[in-house]
């Protein structure tokens, strides 16, 4: 407890000349958040509780998000869309959560409250996260609630500490689920950095007070009492829905190891082809591997083998529990892991430099190259979020184009005007704008998470927008009905889309 009472004195009792230290991380995650504000709203689900005032927080088991929320708009039962003041609210919450890995990595300099800030929670997989006008500032504190949880399981050795970061744990699984992973990826990263190494003494770099056995005993320990408290003590309350049923699933003994592998395997395949399909992710993957090395430079060959090994299986696994559900396709919005290693390796392959070289020319320049290494990701992660705003907007804009012109174009039939038609199919999906499609060349992954007109059930909702309030019907009901699709009555051809009516039912075709 002395420990972190001694951490949080330093950070508390700066000098007037770090204050452009301060101002620096706050510009960092300003600037970085400033896309969000300015051009992404309504993202997917967003215009169901916009429109219909629904919370349903507490259907998906996140019970305290739902509470939060309410107590944040003096209690009411009914959400509103307030964008961009969800954004706004994030950028707080994540320099809280950068202040929570400055002190989990005792770091000096109060700019890596930017950096780390910066690496958690603007790395591209937490983009889409951010694009939620309601869940945003609840994805972030969790997140942050998590590293939170980790600093005090790995600062102090009393009781009651392993009983506050659990209780921390517990929370942010009733806040947002996928969260979970920003607590155990760094206190097994300080494990790993840790082992062979003595408890810490005023000549070394190991954070840790107590011996690395008993650090991952203590995180084992909590990870497993939250995890049971919720899945065990608490869901069996929860009135979950349909869909969150089927995502939260174990599957039985028998085939969980086959359900790990494969949920391994689709989540480091995403990573690779991520990784090498854009300067940025190969930027980043070059970061990783020389932290890596870094961090493992100052042992015997054979343990810093072994500890290369253990911190890239640590990625690798970074989906924690996720990777025994028997859900597929869990999105891109859930690899907050990613994050939470990009923040773990940083400070620590920086602490090396106080101990691995002696030569202070050697050390100068090493540390100087690794300085760009880190500047440049974070200069290429606040340009990411720019383009994906820009991006997003514009090919915002076109769908708005389309709705648009296909809502005129459907009420001019009667028909629909009469009530006589009340379902809607949409078969493929809009054109790319030019400037998303250009931007997807450089960051190909965006694509799959900025949509386009096409017939989900919430692209369908939007033409409510437009006053075209026609229910949303899946391509099977075309099939039910044994017509083709163009054997009806098609009153629009355009070169870029068809529209057809098959009995009540609007069928709308791009090319």
């Amino acid at each position: 407890m002395a420990e972190m009472q001694d951490q949080l004195e330093r950070l508390t009792n700066q000098r007037k000349e770090k204050l452009w230290e301060i101002l620096f991380a706050i510009s960092c995650v300003t600037i970085f958040t400033l896309p969000i504000i300015l051009n992404v709203s309504l993202y997917k689900d967003d215009f169901n509780r916009a429109h219909g005032g629904t919370l349903q927080w507490d259907t998906d088991g996140r019970i305290i998000g739902y509470l939060l929320y309410r107590i944040a708009h003096l209690g009411s039962t009914r959400a509103v869309f307030d964008h961009p003041l969800g954004a706004i609210v994030c950028i707080p919450i994540m320099l809280l959560g950068g202040i929570f890995a400055y002190l989990l990595f005792q770091r000096k300099s109060l700019i890596w409250i930017g950096i780390l800030s910066i690496l958690l929670f603007g790395q591209p997989y937490f983009l889409e996260n951010l694009s939620f006008s309601f869940d945003s500032p609840l994805m972030v504190l969790s997140t942050s609630i998590c590293i939170a949880a980790a600093w005090i399981c790995v600062s102090g050795e009393k009781p009651y500490l392993q009983a506050v970061s659990g209780g921390l744990v517990t929370i942010a699984l009733l806040i947002y689920q996928p969260a979970n992973n920003a607590f155990w990826i760094p206190v097994c990263v300080l494990a790993i950095n840790s082992w062979g190494q003595t408890i810490k003494t005023d000549d070394n770099n190991n954070p840790l007070v107590f011996s690395t056995r008993k650090l991952l005993f203590r995180c084992g320990l909590i990870q497993a009492s939250s995890f049971a408290i919720y899945k065990i003590i608490l869901t069996p309350f929860f009135k979950l829905n349909e869909y969150s049923k089927s995502v939260l699933s174990t599957l039985d003994t028998k085939n969980l190891p086959s359900t790990v592998i494969r949920n391994i395997n689709e989540f480091c395949d995403t990573l690779l082809r991520n990784g090498f399909d854009s300067n940025l992710g190969r930027f980043l993957a070059f970061y990783i591997l020389i932290s890596i090395i870094l961090i493992t430079s100052r042992y015997a060959i054979w343990r810093g083998c072994i500890k290369f090994i253990m911190l890239l299986s640590i990625l690798a696994l970074s989906q924690g529990l996720m990777l025994i559900l028997d859900y597929q396709g869990l999105p891109v919005r859930t690899y907050i892991g990613v994050g939470a290693f990009l923040v773990s390796i940083a400070p620590i392959a920086w602490s090396t430099f106080e101990v691995r070289w002696k030569s202070p020319f050697i050390k100068r320049w090493i540390r100087r190259i690794y300085q760009i290494i880190v500047s440049a990701i974070v200069w290429g992660l606040i340009n990411c979020s720019f383009a994906y705003g820009s991006a997003y907007r514009a090919q915002t804009e076109l769908n708005n184009y389309y709705r648009q012109t296909i809502t005129n174009n459907i009420l001019r039939d009667n028909s629909v005007l009469q009530g006589k038609i009340n379902k809607m199919v949409i078969i493929g999906k809009s054109p790319d704008s030019p400037i998303a499609k250009n931007t997807f060349k450089t960051y190909p992954f965006m694509s799959k998470i900025i949509d386009r007109v096409d017939g989900a059930a919430s692209g369908v909702r939007l033409f409510r927008q437009y006053g075209l309030e026609l229910k949303h019907a899946p391509e099977s009901d075309l099939k039910n009905t044994n017509l083709q699709i163009n054997s009806s009555k098609q009153f629009i051809d355009r070169p870029d889309y068809a529209i057809t009516r098959q009995k009540e039912i609007i069928v709308v075709r791009f090319k």
